[in-house]
């Protein structure tokens, strides 16, 4: 590993565990194994480093997660009354996306992600959230369309971030979550598992409608 990432690993690992202001240039470059100065020369600076680290969350996030956004999106623009089957499996497909990348991740970069949430590090700053702008309004829109509610109805959303929620959960409280199961890590079985049980609930939560309402239904369209 060369020193730039050995610089991006330190940092991500340092900012996770103290925040921007708390992780001291000199501890990063230390945890590295390089010199103070080798910041300045691959990042310009201790604000430079740590938006670098900013991109590179998101960029492998995005790798993960947007291939199936446009996937998605594609599915809406071609139909935007997609069929209550299809519906559910487009929900399923993008919640299934969202939970392996977001439990598939370093778990340090739901620190950090979730930390520039609540105290952003500079209002200037080039990170986008990696849910907000496409993610959370495509689960809210297929929501709207499985419940009958507008897209910008407050219960739609609602039941959209709720649904986001039973998978950060076990971000946000990964030390009680291992301890709970009494598992070392979430690894590639136990992600699978997560995702098979979050399938199984989007079809309680949004069952078919009997072929006698379907059919009711249809005439009046």
């Amino acid at each position: 590993m060369g020193t730039k990432q050995r610089l991006l690993a330190a940092a991500t690992r340092l900012f996770a565990e103290r925040g921007f202001d708390g992780a001291a240039t000199r501890d990063i470059a230390l945890a590295a194994e390089t010199t103070l100065p080798s910041i300045t020369h691959h990042f310009g600076s201790k604000a430079g480093l740590y938006q670098a680290m900013l991109d590179t969350i998101e960029q492998a996030i995005a790798a993960d997660l947007f291939p199936v956004i446009e996937q998605v999106t594609a599915a809406l623009s071609i139909d935007a009354r997609l069929s209550h089957r299809r519906a559910v499996t487009e929900l399923r497909r993008l919640l299934a996306a969202h939970a392996r990348a977001i439990l598939g991740a370093d778990p340090d970069w739901t620190l950090i992600v979730a930390r520039e949430q609540l105290h952003p590090w500079d209002r200037s700053s080039r990170f986008a959230d990696p849910f907000g702008e496409r993610f959370l309004p495509l689960v809210t829109r297929l929501v709207a369309l499985l419940t009958g509610d507008r897209e910008d109805a407050d219960e739609a959303r609602v039941r959209a971030l709720g649904l986001v929620g039973r998978v950060l959960v076990f971000r946000s409280t990964r030390k009680t979550a291992l301890r709970l199961f009494g598992w070392p890590m979430i690894d590639h079985d136990r992600i699978e598992m997560i995702v098979g049980v979050l399938d199984r609930e989007i079809e309680v939560l949004f069952p078919a409608m009997p072929e006698s309402v379907q059919t009711h239904e249809a005439g009046y369209a």
